[in-house]
Parts: structure tokens; sequence; C-alpha cells
């Protein structure tokens, strides 16, 4: 594809970026460049593409890393002053910690200890040694992100403009994530209520952190699922799928509310089959159920309904079991039966 007409381009790896001299320019070379790798039977990521001001997308590139070394430095400073405001627990735990990570400094402990040092001159020592984790800084990111969101409880004056708002928070949970932290949590249901677009990357996040904390994860879920806020069938749909991640708690009520979508035909196909695999992982799909998604479903979705019917032939699901010569007049899942049923080579 030759974009010269458009302007520049650039690429890192899979990111690509085209720089045009008008908005209606970039919306020629977004569609040309669509179109140019479909030919090559290559997908663009929907949720990157977009048009922004060249100011706004340099800010925006500056702004995290500029976030995050003043918080660095903030968190340094707070626990350089342990020394000074706190008391003598405060100052071993931290002493302890550092030396703990550096051997070398385990003689300034000691110094410590004996009242060789002011505190002064400990704060001067300990300072080269106070670098805080990512886990630290993410969170501490988070809740700064959270409490600038656009259309939260601050300033208007000093809320954050939504694509950097999304920056910030993409970065913030990403890392947490990472972590296996569940700070995160606290922050879900508010931004799965008021930010859609946010729905994959906060799910992703639930189903990981879901064996660590999985009554906090199942509530988030389960309160979205039966408030009264309108949710679209793709964000349905994660949730569903986030909550087939916790097997650890009872979740009767959202298992009811799974049933409910099943059966009802003014819900989309996406939730619909997310509710049976739900279902099916929770040994509560019928089998009736099954048949009829199977029936009226689009082909498309016929591999997530094999999923099912492995997950409940898997777990010995009464209702699929129980009435196996039913399920066996359909010649799919009678493939699917004898290949669960056949032992282990």
């Amino acid at each position: 594809m030759d974009i010269t007409i458009y302007g520049w381009s650039t690429r890192h790896g899979d990111d690509v970026r085209i720089g045009s001299r008008s908005y209606e320019a970039a919306l020629v070379a977004a569609h040309a460049f669509e179109t140019a790798i479909r030919k090559m039977e290559i997908l663009a990521n929907d949720s990157k593409i977009g048009v922004r001001l060249r100011e706004n997308y340099l800010a925006d590139l500056d702004d995290i890393d500029a976030t995050l070394d003043s918080l660095k430095a903030a968190w340094v400073d707070l626990q350089a002053q342990i020394p000074e405001l706190g008391d003598r627990s405060e100052v071993a735990d931290l002493v302890t910690r550092i030396a703990e990570e550096h051997p070398e400094f385990d003689e300034v402990g000691w110094e410590w200890y004996r009242g060789d040092l002011t505190p002064d001159e400990l704060v001067e020592l300990i300072r080269p040694y106070l670098e805080p984790g990512d886990e630290i800084v993410a969170k501490q990111l988070l809740e700064e992100t959270f409490r600038l969101r656009p259309g939260g409880d601050e300033d208007r004056s000093i809320q954050l403009p939504s694509e950097r708002f999304a920056d910030r928070f993409s970065f913030a949970l990403s890392t947490l994530q990472a972590s296996n932290s569940v700070f995160g949590i606290e922050f879900c249901e508010t931004v799965l209520t008021d930010y859609p677009e946010q729905t994959k990357l906060v799910c992703t996040y639930l189903t990981s952190v879901a064996h660590s904390a999985p009554r906090e994860v199942t509530n988030v879920c389960h309160k979205l699922l039966i408030s009264k806020r309108a949710f679209l069938d793709w964000q349905i749909a994660w949730l569903l799928r986030t909550l087939s991640s916790v097997q650890e708690v009872p979740q009767d009520r959202s298992l009811q509310i799974a049933a409910k979508i099943v059966r009802l035909d003014r819900f989309g196909w996406l939730s619909r089959v997310e509710a049976a695999k739900f279902l099916a992982v929770s040994r509560k799909l019928p089998i009736s159920q099954f048949n009829n998604l199977w029936t009226h479903a689009p082909v498309a979705f016929h591999t997530d309904l094999i999923e099912c019917a492995v997950e409940a032939y898997s777990r010995r699901d009464s209702r699929f079991v129980g009435t196996y010569q039913l399920s066996r007049s359909n010649v799919v899942l009678r493939a699917v039966a004898d290949r669960v049923a056949a032992p282990t080579q």
C-alpha cells in the first residue's frame, strides 16, 4: 500500500502510525490501511484505530512517563521521612527491608541501632536505596487516575481527557494484573458501568485474579448483571465469561441469571452462548436448552457450543449424562460423548 499520498508512516512492532494533514485525510488513510491488510488476510485491532491530533498524541506519550516519575519521587520522599517522623519499629522495618535486598546496607543498620547515626544522616544513607516497585507505583497511578476520571467527583478543570484516562488506566491495571494484585478490584464496578470501552481490559484483569479473590470478583460481576443499567450484549458476555473462571464460591444467583439469558430470545447470541458455557462449567446446563441453542444459533457459534458440551460431559453433569440417549441423537454430541468417555492413553 502506498500511503505517501496521506503523509508519513512509522511502524513499531505491529503498531502503525500514519501522519496526515487533515482529519479527512486521516480517515481515508485508515480505510486504505484496513483494506490493504485485509487483502493479506490480516485484521486491524478496532479498539486501536482512531484519529488523534498530533499535539495531543505527543502529550499523551509523555504523560505516563512523567506521571510515573512524579509518583516515584513522592514515594521516595515519603519513605525518607520515616526516620524523622516514625517510631523506632517503623525505622527498623525500613532498614531491615533495605538490608534484605542490599546486603551491603546491613552495616548501616547496625550503626543506626548503636546510635551512631542521627535521623538526618540515616535519611541520606537510605535515600539512594529507595526505589518503589512496579506494583506500588501502579497502585498509586490507579488511585490518581480513578480520582481524576472523566465525569468523576473531582473539579472538571482537573479531570483527565478520555484518551489520557484510558492510557493511564490500561497501564496501571495491566501492571497490577502482571503482579497478580487484587488491589484493582474495588475500581472495576464503576469503570465497567461508566466506561464500557474498558470492559475487555477489566474482565481480563478480573479473570486473572479470580483464584485469589473469587468472592470479590463474583460480587462485581453479579452486581452489574442485576443492575438496571443497560449493558450491550458483548459486555454481558464478558461478565459471564469472567464468572466462568470462578469456581471456588457459590454463584446461585448468577446462575439463575445465566439460565434466564440462555432461555430468552431477546438476548444476543454472544451473551446466550457465554451463559451456556457458564452453566456448563457449573454443571447446570440442561440438554434441552443446549439442543435449542444448537438448533437456532448461527453456525459461527457451534464451536463454542461444542465447548459447552465437552465441559458438561467432562464434569458428569447429570443434566447431560442423565439424558445420554437423548444427547446421542445429535451426531456432534455423540462424537463429543464418545471422545470424553474414551480412556486417556
